[in-house]
């Protein structure tokens, strides 16, 4: 038998149902939850279509528009953000833009002083209209800033909530080690609205190539959650993968879109993993494969529908996404419409 063959058989059995039964519980129905906050970054042209796609089957629109000073205590945005606040509210989908700033592990954050000014600058964004809630999105914090970081989200969600918005706040995949040690996740939960748990980058730019999720540390990122809340943490799906050049060097991000279309296009034979490689990226949901230099690993459709099924049977009422327009089409089928044509929240 032709590799080629074990190959296309193995793919059949693994997205046919291996993937079904492995982020399945047993006795539980393995459908997706029924909200979906849903990230929004350029994806060249790709995000407005797909939100006026699909955009009632979504709770939540974050696009991330704004950047934060925490230092100087300023909050910078959009230079024109009209095209997706209309779309949005032609589909009526709420929207909460993510604010993003990354530490460095610089001590402002332990200043209190620079802490309620950073808060109030979030604060004055989020009671912008049309905007509804406001996400944070702050890395590159130190393990010490933990209590720190903590003070700083509740006094958001304290002037944030005074106002009638919502907050929601974004944490890196839980791992132990190093930065993620600074997010106290019931601490979070407590104040914000929701908590957006990344379950990606067991793999990232700087690492090996390889899936940016294994199944074991999905299911991990799992636990983690439910032991916090499973009505106000939202497992994060990544809609995506890395490419990384062959001759070494740091992976590029690629949407489970262009990856997909890069492997159709690629010359046949291509495709030149090993039958153990593909067949162990196939039991993560992924495809791998190597082109035109670089090796590939991303979120596959069929890998996305089983994580959002696995949350879903795992009893989470939310479910994430980064980001809308990377995703294929096809993954929002079986997706809950939450509302109808005209109608707006």
């Amino acid at each position: 038998m032709t590799r080629a063959v074990v190959v296309g058989a193995l793919t059949a059995v693994v997205a046919g149902s291996a993937l079904a039964v492995a982020w399945a519980s047993p006795g539980k129905p393995a459908k997706p939850p029924r909200h979906v906050f849903a990230f929004l970054s350029h994806a060249g042209g790709e995000e407005l279509q797909r939100l006026a796609q699909v955009g009632r089957r979504i709770s939540v629109l974050a696009p991330n528009w704004f950047s934060l000073d925490v230092a100087a205590g300023t909050v910078t945005g959009p230079s024109n953000p009209a095209p997706v606040i209309a779309a949005a509210k032609k589909v009526g989908v709420p929207l909460w833009p993510v604010i993003n700033a990354n530490t460095g592990g610089a001590p402002t954050i332990s200043d209190p002083a620079l802490r309620e000014r950073a808060a109030q600058a979030v604060a004055h964004v989020a009671e912008t209209d049309p905007y509804v809630g406001i996400t944070l999105d702050i890395e590159g914090l130190a393990p010490s800033q933990r209590g720190d970081y903590s003070a700083f989200v509740s006094r958001v969600a304290q002037l944030v909530h005074g106002d009638g918005r919502k907050l929601a706040v974004y944490v890196p995949r839980p791992s132990g080690v190093g930065s993620a040690l600074a997010y106290d996740l019931p601490a979070l939960k407590r104040a914000a609205d929701l908590v957006l748990v990344s379950t990606y980058n067991e793999h990232a730019p700087g690492t090996s190539p390889g899936p940016i999720d294994s199944h074991d540390g999905f299911e991990r990122v799992l636990q983690q959650g439910s032991e916090v809340s499973r009505a106000r943490v939202a497992p994060i799906l990544g809609a995506f993968g890395y490419a990384w050049p062959s001759s070494g060097g740091p992976g590029r991000l690629l949407p489970t879109v262009e990856a997909t279309r890069g492997r159709s296009g690629c010359n046949t034979g291509g495709a030149t993993m090993s039958v153990a490689a593909s067949v162990a990226s196939m039991l993560t949901g992924s495809g791998a494969y190597a082109c035109n230099g670089e090796t590939v690993y991303y979120a596959t459709l069929e890998g996305l529908r089983a994580r959002a099924r696995a949350v879903g049977a795992a009893g989470f009422r939310w479910v994430a996404l980064f980001s809308l327009g990377r995703e294929p089409r096809a993954f929002w089928d079986g997706m809950p419409v939450l509302r109808g044509p005209g109608s707006t929240r």
